[in-house]
């Protein structure tokens, strides 16, 4: 029994020592291993690609880069191009998982091939064990392979520019073409401009006279004051050369006769681009094409219009005049008949178009629609009351693919988002349906809650739990409190001795011999008259009145004290009953007389 009293506060002691106190388990790792490679311009290189784990993987999600002026992307990964690769993968994965990504030798040099850098709050460069280990990513350690490519030994030296076309963008997504002092020259190598200060960064457009030469910008985002933007051109052989432009950024707004005289061309056409009338300019001479865009014609409403088209991208952008003359590029989407302005970001390297995001884009529900400012431009972005340093961006990456990304305002990042993995790395949940986690439904239980207010529920929920407990234990206390009284007293009356019996007939001799020498009084007391009656020979005399046991003691008590006051007078009525009642009273001292209780009676 007292075993079952203290049972209760064990189970409550080992429920506080697992809660507070958990067991240690050794925590899992992922590393990404890269080769190297070395191989001739023109040909093809391939790298392999490792990840491994010490348990069973279930998602990872990983970023690459690699030098695009040197390699060219060709396939082997999830997706690829323009300067980045994805490996991604959802399911029962295994420990490893290998790849092997090949690419193409453009020019000669050291081509680098590295993650990016790993992010959890972007939900990129990060690896996942199978649901029910941990919670976070497992990805410590990675390295960075080289692909060394060799020049041919009658590789082309030619390393110059054949044109140099430069603009300036606005805090606004304006462009406007800048004047470059002196005149563009292949064997001139260093320019000056000035730009007003509105102007936040330049878009060079830069040709390389031989064709099997690369080109690479640098640092065309300006501040204000000078600034120096290089534009360094790779030959064939490897061989490097470098054009620098000094910009200026001046306190005044700098315009151009050029956009202006596009603006007020007689046969332009207006169209409403996001609610404000703008007119197709006829021309872009002296327009700099964005990089990656190549001049064409396009015939709209019947009219030809000069046009920028990406092939790599599929887009195709319209050149946009204001009323006041002020102009810049619209991307065109031509199936909705929409114009919407063309603005980029870059980051790492590689160059992001914004897109125009329709009702089938459907970020998650705890972010909300407004307007973000990134690399100085105002465009449309999607925040998060949680989480003010990233926000959602509608975007189409260097491959082509359009997506949500998140952008990192402290560290000028960009990374696509997957809501999956956002919801593993909150809750640690980790889904196995293969899908990329295009709904609501994970992020709508998302809502309202994030990183520290899941635990405050978690310890809630098991504070509760210790509290029903401890009542638990205080009842089951109490009762067998009580229950142990009750059997300490049960015990104590077995240890009490019985009463000897009472002896009737030595009792009333005692009193007989006593009350012959001293006569007692008369009784005062109430007396119960009984009547009895003297029994067939063989039968039990019974009393008529059935009494309780308190009762039958003060009967037989009455009854002796009337047979002692009887005995001791010498008439037969002196203590008040009369000769008949004297004879029935002398029945008491009859052998054969008893008193019984009610049990006595079922017995007889």
């Amino acid at each position: 029994m007292k075993i079952f009293r203290i049972a209760p506060f064990f189970a409550l002691l080992l429920v506080f020592i697992f809660a507070f106190n958990p067991v240690p388990v050794k925590a899992a790792s992922a590393s990404v291993n890269i080769s190297s490679a070395t191989v001739s311009v023109g040909g093809t290189a391939s790298v392999k690609i490792t990840i491994s784990s010490d348990v069973e993987i279930g998602v990872y999600d990983l970023i690459f880069s690699y030098s695009g002026d040197v390699l060219e992307y060709s396939g082997g990964a999830t997706s690829g191009g323009n300067g980045t690769f994805r490996l991604y993968a959802d399911g029962s994965i295994g420990t490893s998982d290998t790849y092997t990504v090949t690419f193409k030798a453009k020019a000669a040099g050291a081509g680098r091939v590295y993650l990016q850098a790993p992010s959890q709050a972007n939900q990129t460069g990060v690896i996942f064990p199978l649901a029910g280990t941990d919670s976070a990513s497992i990805l410590n350690s990675y390295n960075e392979g080289t692909v060394t490519v060799q020049a041919p030994s009658n590789a082309s030296t030619n390393n110059n520019l054949s044109t140099l076309v430069v603009s300036a963008i606005t805090s606004a997504g304006e462009t406007r073409p800048v004047t470059l002092s002196p005149a563009f020259s292949p064997s001139v190598v260093t320019y000056s401009a000035t730009v007003g200060e509105d102007v936040t960064k330049l878009s060079i457009s830069a040709t390389p006279a031989d064709g099997k030469a690369t080109t690479k910008v640098e640092w065309a985002t300006l501040d204000p004051g000078d600034n120096k933007t290089y534009i360094k051109v790779t030959s064939e052989s490897g061989a490097v050369k470098t054009y620098t432009i000094n910009t200026t950024v001046s306190g005044e707004t700098v315009t151009s006769t050029e956009t202006t005289a596009a603006a007020t061309d007689p046969n332009a056409i207006s169209v409403d681009a996001e609610g404000t009338t703008m007119t197709v300019a006829t021309s872009l001479e002296g327009v700099a094409l964005p990089s990656g865009y190549t001049a064409e014609t396009y015939t709209y409403k019947g009219t030809e219009i000069p046009v920028a088209k990406s092939a790599d991208l599929g887009l195709m952008l319209f050149y946009l005049t204001n009323a006041d003359g002020v102009g810049s590029f619209y991307v065109y989407d031509e199936q909705g008949d929409l114009f919407y302005k063309y603005q980029t970001i870059t980051a790492g390297g590689l160059v992001y178009t914004v897109m125009h995001a329709d009702d089938t884009v459907t970020p998650p529900l705890i972010y909300e629609r407004t307007k973000v400012t990134i690399d100085d431009q105002e465009m449309e972005g999607w925040l998060n009351a949680y989480e003010q340093d990233f926000s959602l961006v509608y975007v189409m990456n260097p491959s082509g693919e359009k997506g949500l990304y998140v952008y990192d305002f402290k560290e000028d990042t960009i990374q696509r988002f997957n809501e999956k993995l956002f919801a593993a790395a909150v809750f640690g949940e980790n889904t196995q349906s293969g899908t990329n986690g295009d709904g609501n439904a994970l992020v709508a239980k998302l809502k309202g809650v994030l990183g520290s207010l899941y635990g405050l529920i978690a310890f809630a929920v098991l504070a509760l739990i210790c509290i029903v407990l401890i009542v638990i234990c205080i009842i089951l206390a109490v009762k067998n409190s009580r229950l142990a009284a009750y059997e300490d007293d049960t015990d104590l009356s077995e240890t009490i001795d019985e009463p000897d019996e009472f002896d009737h007939d030595d009792f009333l001799s005692d009193e007989i011999e006593s009350n012959n020498a001293v006569p007692a009084p008369k009784v005062e007391e109430p007396t119960v008259p009984v009547q009895v009656q003297k029994p067939e020979e063989g039968e039990a005399k019974i009393a008529e009145d059935v009494m309780t046991e308190a009762e039958l003691l003060a009967f037989k008590k009455q009854c002796e004290e009337i047979l002692s006051a009887g005995d001791s007078s010498a008439s037969g009525n002196a203590n008040g009953f009369d000769t008949s009642e004297k004879k029935d009273l002398d029945l008491l001292k009859d052998d054969d007389f008893e008193i019984m209780d009610d049990d006595d009676l079922d017995n007889k």
